[in-house]
């Protein structure tokens, strides 16, 4: 009668357990039914807040969902001091939370960033944890950087190191690495967007992915290699031939240039890419090359031309120092701006013609120029027809270049955004790696492990000092109630779940944690791979050796204790899905970021909370987990769908005998 019983107290335990699974699929299920909120939150009357007197913003851009900011009391063309916009009207990056961060982003129409502020975000690490004032003074940072340059995030206190280094770093947030990226690749996903819209940055070109110079070998060139290998090329182009291209329709030059001559019949150009130090010694002489390459930084180009003849680079009223308005510079039919414009006078020799003015271009490596592949400089030639009133029709005449390949190399390819983030942990992926799978294969051998108990203790106790030390609190792979929260609200904003690349170990934990659901049930992660859990076994461990005296639950009381973390999961999933701020806060009751992620540096109420779940486990066994973890309860209801039962039972297991119950924890 009592194993009878028994029985069916089981059996009705597993009916609830099923049902309760099911619910909580649903509720996820249903939550992609919630649409996502509006992108952006502010109006020119609410950007005007950020950016009172003397500033004033325009009217926003009718193609674009950005605002003219103005310097002055009138907006005018001329004091136009950049362009204002949120990150949400143009990109959606998730965050750690699996919701975008909204930011407040200005540049100059240079391209440096005016200002960059955080609207709202919903990185729990800054809500419940790192002090917000980190994440201002992080995204300080970027006041007089420009978009044009690879900024990258480093370790804390580590940017000021690479102040050297061609590519800006900003000093990253401790234990918010994942977030501050995130926002990193948000500030520039955004703001390129705009800089190629309304700045002329062309898009698809990365200079990053472009041959470099090798070292320079301290060689000089001769006249005989200058002209032997064409690295000073000239082109000639017939005025008949130019006179041909526009016909008779426009017979008349409108502006030939200055220092032209409007009877020659041709018109003769010479180029030669200056930035290689050997070609640029031979055309300029050693003293004359590194004073030239004194205003220029790595990755930038120099590019020595001249004309003779009827026509020219330069208008009629143009200095010999400027940007030459009558040339055009391209690349795979795309513009590459000429930033600069230095006239020279090149030293005698036989390989330089006598008698040229000489001018030397200055293109910014941001401008993604790959001198190693075809690319067109352009003489720009303007004719008129005879009219009263004359039209006037524009052409290039381009020459096709390509700096000579031997002087360059392949570059080092920087690594982007996940595939970065896995280079840099790629140690922590390692320990995990191996973790996982000698867990795998201890578990796959069940009576094995039972048959030898000293080793069996030994295994276990170092593996749960990994997971606490490696995984926790080196690794960071704390998996939390804040994961589902995190692809409950990717699923109601945009579907984008590939914020969880950033976290590889996390990553890799929930793969071989739910894969393991279906083959082994929950506790592969309760016991093994939560490092609190592990956190809790070796205080109840100090605990059985100080000899403390364990608190007895009487059963019943027992039963509906641990029904408290069901209805803790419930709430946490029903805030979620209704975009409660009471999600977060609910989900505080885990210990697990002051113990594990932060290490205990919280305000002094979090770590009370957590040293006193850690000191109940010394009287309690796990209990926390037993009673309050909201995670725990996810995991045993979605583990009920496991399809094996991996330790062979007999058909007295569980009714009535309780003996595994009793002495396995």
């Amino acid at each position: 009668m009592q194993r009878r019983h028994c029985g069916a107290n089981r059996a009705a335990k597993l009916a609830r357990e099923r049902l309760l699974a099911q619910l909580l699929l649903l509720v996820i299920l249903l939550s992609n039914c919630v649409p996502p909120a509006f992108a952006a939150v502010l109006d020119k009357a609410g950007l005007a807040k950020y950016f009172p007197p003397p500033y004033v913003v325009g009217e926003r851009d009718a193609t674009l969902p950005m605002w003219p900011l103005f310097r002055g009391n009138i907006a005018r063309a001329e004091g136009l001091l950049g362009y204002v916009f949120e990150s949400n009207d143009l990109v959606a990056l998730p965050g750690y939370s699996g919701t975008p961060p909204n930011l407040l982003i200005a540049i100059a129409p240079d391209g440096q960033f005016i200002a960059v502020s955080v609207l709202s975000h919903n990185e729990p690490i800054f809500k419940h944890g790192v002090s917000e004032d980190s994440l201002g003074h992080f995204v300080d940072q970027y006041h007089g950087l420009n978009v044009k340059q690879s900024i990258k995030v480093s370790a804390t206190n580590q940017a000021a190191q690479n102040q050297a280094s061609s590519t800006p770093m900003i000093d990253g947030v401790s234990r918010a690495t994942v977030s501050v990226r995130i926002i990193n690749d948000t500030v520039l996903a955004a703001s390129l967007k705009i800089a190629r819209a309304k700045l002329g940055l062309a898009p698809g070109r990365d200079p990053a992915l472009a041959p470099h110079l090798k070292v320079d070998d301290g060689a000089t060139l001769t006249a005989a290699d200058i002209t032997g290998k064409s690295l000073l090329s000239k082109t000639s182009f017939p005025t008949a031939d130019i006179e041909k291209a526009f016909g008779k329709a426009f017979p008349k030059d409108a502006d030939i240039g200055a220092g032209t001559d409007p009877n020659a019949a041709s018109t003769e150009v010479w180029i030669a890419y200056l930035s290689v130090p050997q070609i640029g010694r031979a055309l300029l002489g050693k003293a004359g090359f590194d004073k030239l390459m004194q205003d220029y930084r790595k990755g930038d180009h120099a590019i020595l031309i001249a004309t003779k003849g009827h026509y020219g680079f330069r208008g009629p009223d143009q200095r010999a120092g400027v940007v030459p308005d009558q040339m055009a510079l391209t690349q795979d039919a795309l513009p590459i701006n000429v930033s600069e414009a230095s006239a020279i006078q090149p030293p005698d020799s036989d390989a330089i013609p006598k008698g040229l003015s000489w001018t030397v271009l200055k293109v910014n490596g941001a401008a993604g120029l790959d001198a190693t592949r075809p690319w067109q400089l352009a003489m720009r030639i303007t004719r008129k027809n005879g009219e009263l009133i004359p039209r006037r029709e524009t052409k290039d005449f381009a020459i096709t270049l390509q700096a000579p390949a031997e002087y360059f190399e392949a570059p080092e390819v920087q690594l982007e955004g996940w595939q970065a983030v896995w280079w840099d942990q790629r140690g922590k992926i390692a320990l995990t790696l191996v973790s996982l799978i000698s867990l795998a294969t201890a578990l796959a051998m069940p009576k094995q492990l039972a048959a030898h108990t000293p080793a069996f203790r030994i295994f276990r106790w170092g593996f749960l000092a990994t997971t606490l030390g490696g995984i926790g609190w080196w690794g960071q792979g704390q998996l939390s109630i804040h994961n589902i929260l995190a692809v409950i609200n990717a699923a109601k904003s945009n579907g984008d779940f590939g914020f969880l690349l950033l976290d590889p170990v996390s990553l890799f934990l929930w793969v071989f944690v739910l894969g393991s659901l279906v083959v082994f049930g929950r506790g592969t992660f309760c016991g093994w791979l939560c490092p609190f859990g592990a956190f809790q076994e070796f205080t109840a461990e100090i605990a059985k050796r100080l000899k403390v005296s364990q608190l007895k639950i009487p059963y019943a009381l027992d039963r509906k204790l641990r029904l408290v973390k069901y209805g803790v999961l419930a709430a946490i999933i029903a805030a979620a899905v209704i975009s409660s701020p009471w999600a977060e806060g609910i989900s505080e009751i885990e210990p697990f970021k002051t113990a594990i992620t932060l290490g205990f540096d919280r305000p002094w109420p979090y770590v009370i909370f957590a040293v006193a779940l850690l000191l109940l486990s010394g009287v309690v066994f796990k209990g926390f987990y037993l009673y309050l973890c909201p995670l725990g309860a996810a995991l045993a209801l979605l583990g009920r769908v496991r399809l094996f039962d991996w330790i062979p039972r007999r058909k007295e297991c569980g009714s009535p005998c309780q003996l595994c119950n009793v002495r396995c924890q």
